[in-house]
């Protein structure tokens, strides 16, 4: 069972976990409870809480991509309690793309529990919320800045989607000069599918407490699916002349994916369903945040990581940069006997053909990479990776992302996508990320200025490509690492050419004796 709760516009989600004996004879170890605190992607805080029966002192650790840290408790009153820092998730690379672990061992001499207990979690992000803001004016007018005469809005909202949706409006009331005017509280509502309704002067005027003056505001909705609304505002001479003023699509304000919380894995699956969305009705084609389908054939090199059961729903995307081996981003921790690895497709199914995985090697702490040995070697042709050795050497250039993530709309796509960014230099990036991000280490920043082309959740790990035309030309300049709000900031992506060394190395010296593989240089 789990609550979750928003406070102040951080997700806090309380994790129910049942308890694990370690299965020692003269001591009890149990991990009952792991909480988590997030803001958007990053986490913040990890609790972890437990109890123990013959033992004083217990160790826990946390691995994400890589070992996050290890803390220790005292035993008071048969209960301990351990809390990771933020600085002890980003030394882990603890994101809410990725999975966790969490192990607890009794540190007593001689006790035979010392065999550790430990709980699998996975990260997941709720559905992104959408929000509208129609512009109204109501009432009659005697003159001054208005011409005489009465002023009516009607917002009409339709929901395209297959599905039910919940919404929920509210009204801001802007007032002339400095002060700002009162906002009524929200008034729930629903929509069957293909249903429609009009918010009207009379309601406006309830919400506002305004009778019959002319009042001059927002209408701002709430819904987690796409809508369709459009805005007519008329007018009424004082001769009693009615014309209609303008009719305007309201256009979506965008707002980021819900903020991170993490559960507890079931069943050692790989991230289950981290996002359950309903696929609604007519969107602006599904895209990769305002992309174009990816044609077959067109991306031979892409790999999409699928759990092993669910093999439409892509938990990271991927590039083939040799016959056996796939890079990705290091967060998103795949896990060999639970994923595999789909090369070369542009639409996913139970019917896409797979490969097992069968070995992880992730990347230097700072790269934020992972190379992913196939246990059956790909027919389909490698990426190349950049010649160029420095992200200011590809400044001005366009860059074609790649996934089957997020959307624009609020919905995952089921087919493969591209968008393509500009790739901007780092003080750019830096100034347009100001108060809301950083530049990740290693890191370097696309954007699309003028429009919201962008990577988002599930397409990490894809890769940012250069020289697309000829397609034979193409090669690899990135991998997706982190989005700043999707389609709203700048995207930051790992600097592949600055780690050929390491893939080099990894590749040509991973073979291992005896037909067992092992990762260069001792990672595994």
């Amino acid at each position: 069972m789990s609550v979750r709760l928003y406070v102040a516009g951080v997700a806090f989600l309380a994790v129910a976990v049942a308890a694990v004996p370690s299965g020692a004879q003269d001591c009890t170890l149990q991990i009952t409870d792991v909480q988590a605190v997030a803001e958007g992607d990053e986490l913040m805080r990890l609790v972890v809480t437990g109890t123990a029966a013959e033992c004083r002192r217990v160790a826990v650790g946390l691995t994400c991509v890589r070992q996050a840290g290890r803390l220790e408790a005292a035993v008071v009153s048969g209960g301990w309690r351990v809390e990771f820092q933020t600085a002890d998730l980003k030394q882990g690379n603890c994101v809410c793309e990725g999975r966790m672990a969490v192990e607890a061992k009794c540190l007593d001499e001689g006790r035979s529990c010392a065999a550790s207990t430990r709980r699998n979690i996975d990260c997941e992000a709720a559905p992104a919320s959408f929000e509208y803001a129609a512009k109204f004016v109501c009432g009659r007018a005697d003159g001054g800045l208005a011409a005489p005469g009465r002023y009516f809005t009607t917002v009409n909202v339709h929901n395209p989607a297959t599905s039910v949706v919940h919404l929920r409006k509210k009204v801001a009331v802007a007032l002339a000069g400095q002060r700002p005017g009162p906002v009524s509280p929200y008034v729930e509502g629903r929509l069957e599918p293909d249903q429609a309704f009009a918010v009207e002067c009379g309601e406006i005027a309830r919400l506002a407490g305004s009778g019959g003056a002319l009042v001059e505001g927002f209408l701002v909705i709430q819904s987690p699916a796409a809508l369709d609304i459009v805005a007519v505002y008329t007018g009424a001479g004082r001769d009693g002349t009615v014309s209609t003023l303008a009719v305007e699509r309201v256009p979506l304000r965008r707002r980021p994916p819900a903020q991170a919380a993490l559960r507890p894995a079931e069943g050692g699956r790989a991230l289950a369903e981290r996002l359950r969305l309903e696929r609604g009705g007519p969107e602006k084609e599904i895209k990769i945040y305002d992309g174009t389908r990816v044609r077959p054939g067109d991306a031979p090199w892409m790999v999409a990581f699928v759990d092993a059961d669910r093999r439409d729903q892509v938990t990271c995307g991927g590039a083939l940069v040799h016959p056996e081996w796939v890079l990705t981003a290091g967060h998103c921790g795949v896990r060999p006997a639970e994923d595999l690895a789909i090369v070369g497709q542009v639409e996913l199914g139970s019917a896409a053909s797979a490969a097992g995985i069968d070995l992880v090697c992730p990347g230097p702490v700072e790269s934020d990479l992972a190379l992913v040995h196939l246990g059956t070697p790909s027919t389909m042709r490698p990426l190349a990776v950049e010649a160029r050795d420095a992200p200011a050497k590809l400044v001005g250039e366009s860059m074609r992302i790649y996934g089957w993530g997020l959307t624009e709309d609020g919905y995952r796509s089921p087919h493969l996508l591209h968008a393509d960014v500009e790739v901007i230099s780092e003080s750019e990036c830096r100034q347009a990320l100001e108060g809301v991000s950083t530049i990740c280490p290693g890191c370097f920043c696309g954007w699309d200025r003028e429009g919201i082309r962008d990577a988002c959740l599930w397409d990490s790990g894809g890769p940012g490509v250069v020289g697309v035309v000829p397609p034979s030309a193409a090669a690899q300049a990135g991998v997706i690492s982190r989005s700043a709000g999707c389609g709203q900031k700048p995207g930051m992506y790992a600097f592949v050419p600055g780690w050929q060394e390491w893939i080099e190395k990894t590749i040509s010296g991973s073979a291992g004796t005896g037909g067992t593989l092992a990762c260069a240089g001792g990672a595994s």
